[in-house]
């Protein structure tokens, strides 16, 4: 019989907003159509300024709350062949979730995040985990 184990691993806000970058700047999700901030701009140091808000490990180190618009991919096709969208906000659990997700279901990703080996397919993928509950888009 196998011995089910639970751990506890500390994830930075800092790879989760590189995460974030990939995702949202990398042309591997595109799925991804939209990105918007709700929570106002976070507090930037002066090196971090210009940089997107998705960036800053500060804007995830608190309360906060974004909008995705992703393709559905349970939605019709409008007439011209595009597909369906729908749009989400996501806040401090569903991060969570996705981290839990990614790390149960997807193990070398999870271990490549940690060793900071992670990459566009491993961003992409901690976003479906966040928006799906699983990988849709291979």
């Amino acid at each position: 019989m196998p011995f089910d184990i639970k751990t506890t691993r500390t994830v930075s806000a800092e790879r989760v907003t590189n995460l974030f970058c990939s995702s949202f700047e990398g042309s591997y999700s595109p799925w991804l159509n939209k990105v918007r901030n709700l929570s106002g701009e976070p507090v930037r140091t002066p090196d971090e300024k210009g940089y997107p808000w998705y960036s800053i490990p500060a804007y995830v180190d608190g309360d906060f709350a974004f909008e995705v618009t992703y393709d559905d991919p349970n939605a019709e096709e409008d007439e011209d062949g595009n597909p369906g969208q729908k749009t989400m906000t996501l806040k401090r659990a569903d991060i969570e979730r996705g981290l839990e997700v990614l790390a149960s279901k997807y193990p070398k990703h999870f271990a490549d995040l940690m060793d900071e080996n992670d990459d566009a397919l491993t961003a992409d993928l901690y976003m479906q985990c966040i928006v799906f509950g699983e990988e849709v888009y291979c």
